[in-house]
Parts: C-alpha cells; sequence; structure tokens
C-alpha cells in the first residue's frame, strides 16, 4: 500500500508542481491586472470633476471604472497571450517581474532592474534632447522644438494624473515591444533575424512621435538608437527593466524640464528629478541586497 502511494506521488509530482506553477502565474495576472485598474481608476479619480448629484456622480464612477476595466483588460490580454512563450523563448525576461509582482521588493534583481532601467529612461531622454543638441553643435538648422503635454500646467492634480497614467503607458508600451518581438521569435525563429526585422517595424513608430521631417539623417540615428536601447534593455534585463525605462523616459516628456526656478512649471520639474533620483536610490539600495551600500573596505 505504502509502495503504490510513493509510485503515485512520484509520477503525480510533476503535474502538481505544474499545476502550482501555472496557478501562481494565473495569481501575478490577476495582480497585475487588479494594480493597473487601480492605478488606472485613481488617475481618473483625482483629475475628474465631480458632482454633488448622486446620479451624475454615479454616471461618472462608471464610466471611469469602465474605462479602467478596459484598459486593464487589454494589457492583461496581452500578457495572457505571449507570457507562455515568452517562458520558452526567453524565460529570464520574466524573473525581475515576478519576483516584484510576488512582493520582494527589496530582491537585489529588482532593484537592479530598477536602476538600470531609470539609467536607460535618461539616456533615452538624452537621445530626444540631442535632437536639438546635435543640429546646434554641427552649426545646422534647428528642428521645430516639441511643447510637453499642456494638461499639467493646469494644477497639481492634474499632474498627479500625469504620473499616475504614465506608469499605465509604460506597462503597455512595454508590453507591445514584448508581443512584437515573441511574435516574430514564433515566425522566424532566429533571435538575430527577429532583431532585424523587429527593427525594422519599430522605426516608424518610433520617430511618429519627434519625427519633423527636417534633419531624416539626424532624427533616423537618433530612432535606430533609441530602437537598440529598448531592444537591449529588454533583451540583458528583463520586461521590469523595460518597463522602468518607458516610466522614466515618459516622465521626462510629459513633464517640462527647468533649470529657472521662476519659470511657473519649476516645481513639477523639482517634482520630477527628485522623483527619478528617489526610484534610482532605491533601486541601487536594493541591489546592493546585504552587502554595504558602498561596497566592503578594502582593510578590515
Amino acid at each position: 500500500m505504502w509502495l503504490r502511494r510513493f509510485v503515485s506521488a512520484r509520477l503525480h509530482a510533476p503535474y502538481a508542481a505544474e499545476e502550482r506553477f501555472g496557478l501562481v502565474a494565473a495569481a501575478r495576472r490577476a495582480d497585475a491586472e487588479q494594480e493597473t485598474v487601480v492605478i488606472e481608476v485613481a488617475g481618473l479619480l483625482i483629475r475628474a470633476r465631480h458632482y454633488t448629484r448622486i446620479q451624475f456622480e454615479y454616471a461618472r464612477m462608471s464610466a471611469i471604472l469602465a474605462y479602467a476595466l478596459l484598459v486593464a483588460a487589454g494589457l492583461w490580454l496581452l500578457y495572457l497571450a505571449f507570457e507562455p512563450y515568452v517562458r520558452k523563448f526567453w524565460p529570464h525576461l520574466l524573473i525581475g517581474w515576478t519576483r516584484l509582482l510576488s512582493g520582494r521588493v527589496r530582491d537585489p534583481l529588482v532593484g537592479r532592474d530598477v536602476l538600470i532601467g531609470a539609467a536607460a529612461g535618461t539616456i533615452g531622454s538624452l537621445l530626444i534632447a540631442s535632437r536639438q543638441i546635435i543640429p546646434h553643435l554641427l552649426h545646422l538648422p534647428l528642428e521645430t522644438p516639441q511643447l510637453p503635454v499642456a494638461l499639467v500646467l493646469f494644477g497639481t492634480r492634474y499632474a498627479i494624473d500625469g504620473a499616475l497614467e504614465t506608469i499605465v503607458r509604460a506597462l503597455g508600451n512595454a508590453l507591445q515591444v514584448v508581443c512584437v518581438l515573441v511574435f516574430l521569435r514564433i515566425v522566424l525563429r532566429r533571435t538575430w533575424l527577429v532583431m532585424v526585422i523587429g527593427t525594422l517595424l519599430m522605426v516608424p513608430i518610433a520617430m511618429s512621435g519627434t519625427f519633423a521631417a527636417e534633419q531624416l539623417a539626424i532624427e533616423l540615428a537618433i530612432a535606430l538608437a533609441g530602437i537598440a536601447l529598448v531592444f537591449g534593455v529588454l533583451l540583458q534585463f528583463g520586461l521590469l527593466a523595460l518597463v522602468v525605462t518607458f516610466y522614466t523616459f515618459l516622465t521626462m516628456e510629459v513633464f517640462p524640464i527647468t533649470t529657472d526656478l521662476s519659470r511657473p512649471y519649476a516645481g513639477a520639474s523639482v517634482v520630477l528629478l527628485l522623483t527619478i533620483g528617489a526610484v534610482s536610490a532605491y533601486g541601487f539600495y536594493a541591489s546592493r541586497g546585504d552587502e554595504p551600500l558602498f561596497g566592503r573596505a578594502l582593510l578590515d
């Protein structure tokens, strides 16, 4: 009797482990969806105009919740569709992400991905700024400057909504990049070919927000550098690092940055810089694990 139980347990152990793994993965997907809904609802509630009449407020709350659920469902479907293939082709891409969703916020790998993402996002912002810097250094005609979104200048609640909305945008952009690469990997089966075709597909998307048709060579070089940065961060460090990269880059795009404290948006610039500094400091602190922050002394 005991032998039959032992053999049965051994035979069913892989299936039980697979079932447990599937349940854990499903729980993590559900947690990500819930967090997306909460972030989206919080941002819309802060920005929305509220009413004292119950029927008006009920209609406004229903519309906000419906929109948040629609956005979260779209992201959840993307993640649900491509996560098995990511685990098959590039399983290391989800390590930091799954550890963060598991609540291991002080995990060194999570800290490393956050720190890398903050640095890569800053580099991406510098690439966009180079659209003005490079022509100036080469004594070429300057491109038409792009103005940030004026909505953040309307008040604090709009700025908070912009910061929360950027989290959802960063997650959506990162998942879209992952889905494109995974789909190409399924079809083409060779990583180098995936990179080439993926770059060609991403060039119009990368240039759609900044293309001014004034310095084509410079803009194309910047777009290619940005695509290489995104692909490098994703394949080398994973999904979490790419999400932080997009968030850092998009916040610098949404919020204007200035060193002139007399400007009306100087407060938003200070808050933005402090936020990026805090995220970087957290990444550095978590990445050290149990080690001293600045390393061990050479001579104890």
